[in-house]
Formats: C-alpha cells, structure tokens, sequence
C-alpha cells in the first residue's frame, strides 16, 4: 500500500495469544502482523509510512523492530507500553534506544508515553531532527538533572513535555502530585540549560535547543484518598501534600524564564480554593464513616460559592 502514511498498531503480539508467555514460545500460532513482517524481511525501509502509533504490545522488542524497519523515513513514532502485557525481562532503556535508531535520523516528534519497566529515558542527543518529545514524568526524573540535560541535547529539539502518566497506573508512587522536589529537580535541569548557552561553544553545548516544556499532571481529589494516607505520611510530607500542586509548578515556571525557557502546562483542574477545601475536609472527615456524606456535603456547597 505506497499510499498509506499513517499507521496503528494495538496489542500487538507474538501469537493470536496475546499472554507474555506466548510471546517468547514457539507452539502459538504466529500474529498477522508479525507473520507478514517476516515476509517482508527482505524488503526493508521500503514503506512511505511516515507515522507510527504502537501501543499496548505484548511481544518483546525483537520482533517489534520489524516495524520500525519498515518505513522509509519514518517521521512519528508513539510507543506506550502496558505494564499488564509486557514482559519485564524484554523491556527496557537499552532494548528502547534500540528500537529507536533505526528511524534515528528521520524522527521529528516521539511519545514515549509509558515505559513501566524503565529507570530512565533513552539518549536523544543523536537524533538529528528531532523537535518534539513527549516522556513520561517518572522516567524522566528517575536521571539526574544533569543526565537528563545530557540526553536532551538535540540540535533542534525545541518542545518537551513530561506527563504524570496516572492515567496509565505506572507506579503506586507515581508522580501524581507536582511536587517541592519535582520543582527544584527542573530548577537544576533549568540551570545546566543555562550554564551550556554561556559557556564555551563545544560539544552539546552549541546545539542546546530546549526553550519550551508542557507539564500535564493528574492530581486527585477525593479518589487518591488512599494514596495519599496523612497517617502513613512524615510530618513534613503530609504537610506538603496538601498544598495545592501547581503553586510549584507557577514557581518553576518564573524560575524557567528567568533561564530563558517557557514552562506551560493544563489549566488547573479545579481552583486553589476548591483544593483547600478538599484538604480541610480530608483532615477531618478521614477517620468518620460518613466520608461520602461530607464530601457531598462540600461539593455543593462549593458549587454555591
């Protein structure tokens, strides 16, 4: 099909199994798509697809290269793994930065949305076009401000943005909250940024493109009650996370510009006054057994307000 640009892949598996097992046994019968894959094994980089969705796999990724090997210049590539489906022996950062360079050279835009399995994010330094990256929030803080700069070096990288990734159900600890740490994490990242435009023109430090990020966060409400359990909590931290979460998030964009970078992010899903309230109640409703009735209760009052 030399007209099709854009392709979407879901589950895909070794076999019509789609359990982790069958991925790595041999007695399933073979996946469509991975069977005319391997009929193509001779005819490589041969496809005018320009746009790759891959999500929800649960082959490993030694056969998931046949995709990225099929189009010519392949431009798009969003790749979100499902912690239930994947095989944590196969998925990793180096078997991801794998995957990527075959399409090295051409890739403009990248989501890596979920790597579950992944302590890190893979080195973008060498990725001559690239200009818009999209990365799940834990991956990308689990480096060190300054490893995270290093792999951020792109020469016309210009667009990044870090997701929470609650929805996907990443972690119990996942970064739900933009949080004080979260904040002078990106104020150091910031900070390399700065110091690699001013300093001598060398290596990565000509190139730095950076100047824009987007932070999407999910902070709960009333569900994450669990999660949030002020008892289990330190002091120090209980305290914190009552604190409306993108009061840091403002203060990290004021410090970002000062750096000469722009830090945008979602409308803030409910006001800093609506999140107080929550907090208040959540103190003083969280040992009552009408926990339901109070939160009703504060609900329309505040659609009153």
């Amino acid at each position: 099909m030399p007209s099709l640009k854009r392709l979407t892949v879901f589950g895909l598996a070794a076999s019509r199994d789609r359990s982790p097992k069958a991925s790595v046994e041999s007695n399933h019968e073979p996946s469509p798509v991975l069977a005319g894959a391997a009929s193509c094994s001779q005819r490589l980089f041969c496809s005018n697809i320009e746009s790759l969705d891959f999500n929800d796999p649960s082959c490993g990724p030694a056969l998931t290269e046949y995709l990225l090997k099929w189009p010519m210049r392949l431009r798009r590539l969003s790749i979100s793994l499902d912690r239930r489906h994947v095989d944590d022996r196969l998925w990793d950062i180096k078997s991801i930065q794998n995957l990527l360079e075959y399409q090295r050279h051409s890739l403009q835009d990248i989501a890596l949305n979920v790597m579950p399995h992944a302590k890190g994010i893979p080195n973008f330094s060498q990725f001559p076009k690239l200009t818009v990256l999209s990365l799940n929030a834990e991956n990308f803080y689990a480096e060190t401000p300054r490893t995270g700069f290093s792999k951020l070096a792109a020469p016309k990288l210009s667009l990044l943005t870090l997701d929470d990734g609650s929805d996907y159900e990443l972690s119990d600890d996942y970064y739900t909250h933009f949080r004080a740490d979260t904040r002078n994490w990106l104020r150091r990242f910031a900070q390399h940024v700065s110091d690699s435009r001013s300093g001598p023109r060398n290596s990565n430090i000509a190139t730095y493109s950076l100047k824009h990020m987007f932070i999407k966060i999910h902070p709960e409400t009333w569900e994450g009650l669990d999660l949030y359990d002020l008892k289990a909590a330190s002091e120090a931290d209980a305290e914190e996370m009552k604190i409306w979460p993108w009061k840091f998030i403002e203060e990290t964009a004021t410090t970002l510009a000062s750096h000469g970078m722009v830090l945008s992010y979602e409308a803030p899903s409910c006001t800093r006054e609506y999140w107080d309230g929550i907090q208040d109640l959540r103190e003083r409703a969280r040992d009552s057994d009408d926990f339901k009735a109070k939160k009703l209760e504060y609900e329309r009052k505040y659609e009153k307000m």
